[in-house]
Parts: C-alpha cells; structure tokens; sequence
C-alpha cells in the first residue's frame, strides 16, 4: 500500500521542487518556532479560542472552509505546521513559474517569503494563518496556471477559480498573485523568449481571467449574504466595495503611494532614523534597479520599444497593484499583514543577479544581502514574539490580581454583572505616539509591527470579560446600556481610582464596576 505515491515522488516530482518544500518547511518552523510552541495571544485571540472564521460579513466567504481543515480552535502547533505547508507549496509553484535550479537561489526564495513582516503579522493572528496561506498558494497558482506559453483554456478557468477562491478567503492575496504576475512579465521581457504578440494575448488574458475571477467573488459573496441574511459590515470599508468614482481613485493612487513608501522604510526617517530593516530594503532595491539596467542592456530589452513600454509599465503597476484595495474603499488601512506581495521584488532581485550578473562575487555580494535581509526579519518576528510572551506574561498577573480583589468582594456582596469604566488602551499600547509631536516612542522606532500590540490585553470592557470567562472561569455579564451610561454619570463612580489602585473597584446593586479612566456614554 502506498507504493505508488512512493513512486510519483521519487520519479515525477523535480528535485528543485522537493529541495523548494523541505527547505522553505524548515526555514520557516526555525524563524516561527517561538510563536508556534507557546501560548501567545493577541488581543483578537480572546474572540478565537474557539471560532468557525464565519465573517461573510467582511466579504471572505471562503475562510471557514479553508481555515477548518485545522479544526477552529486555535492550537498554534497544528495551525503553524499546516501553515508552514502551505508557504512551503507556495515557493513551490514561483520555482516552478520561474524555472529555478539554483538551490541557493531557491532557499532564499523560500526564506524571504518566510520571514516577511506579513507572514509575522499573520502568525500573531494565528487562529487564520493556515487559511490566509491556502490564500496564498491559491494566488500563486493563479499566475502558474496563466503563464504566457499556456494555451490550454482549461487551465486558464483553473486560474480563474484560484483568483476567486484565494480571494474569498483573504482578499490581500489577489495583490499578490497580480504582484507576482508582474514579476513574472518582467523576467520574461528581459528573457526574450517571447514575441510581441504572444506578450500582449497574454496580457489581454490577464485583465479577463482577473477581471471575471473579482466578478464572480463579488456575486458569490453577494448571493451568500443573500441566502444567509447578513449583511456586509464597515470593516475596513468593506460595505463600501463597488462604489468607485475618479475621487477614490485618485486617494486611492496617494495612499498606495504612501503605504508602500511606509512599509519599506517604516516611518519617516528623517524623524526617526534610519532603521537596519529600512536600510536593508532601500539597499536591496537599489540593487533591483541596477541589475535591472544591467539585464535590460544585455538582454537587448532597449532595443525593442513595446517591450520598453511594458516594462514601464510593469515598475508603474507594482505600487497601485500591491495596494489594490485603497481603490475600493478610502476606510481601508494597510497593514504588514496585507503587503506580503512586496517581498516578491526581492525574490525578483535575487532571480536577476542569478541570471545577468556575471562575476561570481556580485552574485555572492547580493545573496549575502537578502540573507542579511531574512537574517533581520527573522529577528523582528522574535522580538515580535518576545513582546507578545510579555504581553501574556503581564495579563495573566493583572488577572490574578484582579480575580484576588473580585473574590474579596464576592465574600460581602452578591453580582452577576460586570461594568468595566473607560478604557486603557492608550496607555497599554507598545507603541505609543506623542500626541504633542506625533513623533513614534517605544519600541516603535525599531520594529514595524509592534503597532499592532499591547503591553497586556485587560485594557477595555469586552475584554475583561472575555478573558476572566476564559481564563479564570468568572463568567459576568454585560449590565444593560441605561445601567452603564448611570454608572458612568454616578458621582461616586467618577471619584473613584483608576485600575489597579485600591478604590477602583467596587459594587453597585448587582454589577461589579472596574474603572479604568473616565468615560462617555454608550447608545
């Protein structure tokens, strides 16, 4: 039994693709291991200990399906590894789009894509990575199934279902497959292996696969709420997608200008200096557009003006392609999450130097500068993780304080309630801004993604609640909107401390009140 998979892998699975899998597999587990085996939640884990990813709501009708092969509770060694997988199939299908022999070349590949701001941002969210990852391989063969010497339309509509599925899963992972598609066209201008005519069909094929692929993703998601009643929410400005006019359009081109500037040198550095993670980015594409030049010369691209102009076109494309969605709606906000599409220029990069640069050291040069470059990601998603464990390590303590000073007061009064007064998110976020200067403090200065974490998640109402329920088992419910909008105009309410100092707590009839700060009223 089995002898015939046996058989398929050793002698129909290419030994590039084999070296592709294990080695992206293992680079990945090494960079990850940290979040994979501990307990490190965020402040979306308390809503996820136990989810089924249902958030039609947000247009990703797919992400149930895709995430409950893991099951839906989060356990951060079976998400990671099938998370790990799916980054693994995914270098899969670019070694083979691009034909790769390399094994250098093909393990840096995997371990830039592994080691990326976006894979570490996703990892903190960890209850969906192994979704957004099926999201990913999905986008990748999307473009492996349209490539220019592909003429069979079967395979064609295959791409057209891995374009809408992909995107019904996460909708981030569309920029990176029409990213990644853009790649591809470059390297294969600067190869002239291909006539013009073939090179305009398959661009033209482009804007119908992709064009009919988000048309049937929005009448699926369309129908679906439909069918079950939902509606779409505000999310993100999701509720906003297919509204478009030139005034969005316009945001839309100075926001992906922005965010891509962002992403790739952090902040401003003329505020906050320069950072190694900006330093080596900029280096990096100095390095693309050199041997960009380089490769254009030789390869004889000059030569040919509509191949001049694709490739303009190409470079243009990168920025409004990479950051789609602010042309949908001007609510969406960026994030590293959503950018794991700009790491493909540097696999670009490492592609080209192994192509068109002909001294051995240049090539050397540039391979020790993206592995510098996966060197110091892989290090911020520690240090990411590290501030996670803190985050955890000081919730817990806060917990058990608060359940200390709870149960002294269950022994006097009787509540079934809960009010938690104002908010401390300010204070607990890592990083925090000057709200004289706007300038960034903290941790901030030096690591893209602590803008997403917290020094401990007990910093507002849900919660509290969330967290006593499910770590300590004091399951209280919420008092009612008049209760809480009273609490907070009682003036014995507003005299007391702010948590944790020694009047902060206290019971009104049958809800317990934590102040946090002062607070407005709720509808």
């Amino acid at each position: 039994m089995g002898e015939g998979l046996l058989l398929f892998y050793r002698t129909k699975i290419k030994k590039e693709y084999k070296f592709a899998f294990f080695s992206t597999f293992l680079i990945a587990i090494l960079i990850h291991l940290y979040k994979f085996v501990n307990t490190l939640p965020n402040h979306d884990s308390v809503y996820n200990y136990y989810s089924d990813q249902n958030i039609l709501g947000s247009g990703r009708w797919a992400l149930s399906m895709a995430c409950g092969i893991s099951s839906y509770y989060d356990l951060p060694w079976v998400i990671g590894l099938f998370s790990c997988v799916f980054i693994a199939l995914t270098v899969v299908v670019i070694v083979a789009l691009f034909k790769m022999k390399n094994p250098v070349l093909i393990g840096l590949t995997g371990a830039l894509l592994a080691s990326s701001p976006a894979i570490t941002e996703t990892f903190c969210f960890l209850f969906t990575a192994d979704g957004y990852m099926i999201s990913m391989f999905l986008a990748a063969l999307g473009v492996y199934y349209t490539r220019i010497e592909e003429t069979r339309k079967n395979r064609w509509l295959l791409s057209g279902i891995c374009i809408c599925v992909s995107c019904g899963i996460y909708q981030s992972y569309v920029p990176f497959a029409l990213v990644l598609a853009v790649c591809y066209f470059m390297d294969a201008l600067l190869d002239n292996r291909h006539s013009k005519e073939q090179c305009f069909r398959w661009v033209l094929r482009q804007v119908i696969v992709y064009g009919v692929s988000l048309a049937a993703y929005f009448v699926i998601w369309k129908l679906c709420m439909r069918f079950s009643g939902t509606v779409a929410n505000d999310y993100q400005g999701i509720s906003e997608v297919g509204k478009i006019s030139f005034g969005l359009l316009v945001n839309g081109l100075k926001e992906a200008i922005v965010t891509t500037v962002r992403y790739f040198i952090q902040w401003n550095i003329l505020e906050h200096g320069l950072t190694l993670y900006a330093a080596l980015n900029l280096l990096t594409l100095a390095a693309f557009a050199g041997v960009l030049v380089v490769a254009s010369f030789k390869g004889g691209l000059f030569k040919r003006l509509w191949a001049v102009i694709l490739m303009a076109l190409c470079l243009i494309a990168i920025v409004p392609f990479g950051c789609l969605w602010h042309f949908a709606s001007e609510q969406v906000e960026y994030r590293a999450i959503m950018l794991q599409c700009y790491v493909l220029p540097f696999v670009l990069t490492a592609l080209l130097f192994e192509k068109w640069a002909k001294k051995p050291a240049v090539k050397d040069l540039a391979a020790l500068l993206l592995a510098l470059m996966v060197f110091n990601n892989a290090l911020c998603a520690n240090a990411c993780y590290f501030y996670l464990h803190f985050c955890y390590e000081r919730t817990y303590a806060e917990g058990v304080e608060m359940m200390i000073d709870i149960h002294d007061l269950q022994d006097e009064y009787e509540f079934d309630k809960i009010a938690v007064i104002g908010s401390r998110i300010s204070d607990l976020h890592l990083d925090n801004i000057d709200p004289e200067t706007g300038k960034i403090l903290g941790a901030g200065k030096f690591h893209i993604l602590s803008r997403i974490m917290q020094k401990s998640l007990l910093f507002d109402d849900v919660h509290v609640r969330l967290i006593l329920e499910a770590n300590y088992g004091l399951k209280l419910e919420k008092p009612t909107a008049e209760v809480y909008n009273a609490l907070v105009a009682n003036e014995e309410v507003k005299e007391m401390g702010s948590w944790p100092a020694n009047d902060s707590m206290k019971v009104f009839d049958d809800v317990l009140v934590i102040k946090f700060s002062d607070a407005t009223e709720v509808e």
